[in-house]
């Protein structure tokens, strides 16, 4: 896959592109979200 969010299976991250270009790269989110 093209978007990766590592420990979720690609069949349950999606992404959307806005144009010509789609995104790629590896996700992670703000230490705000861990929950701590």
């Amino acid at each position: 896959p093209a978007l990766v969010l590592e420990g979720v299976p690609p069949e349950y991250f999606m992404r959307l592109g806005f144009g010509a270009e789609l995104p790629a790269g590896t996700v992670r989110y703000h230490a705000a979200f861990d929950g701590a």
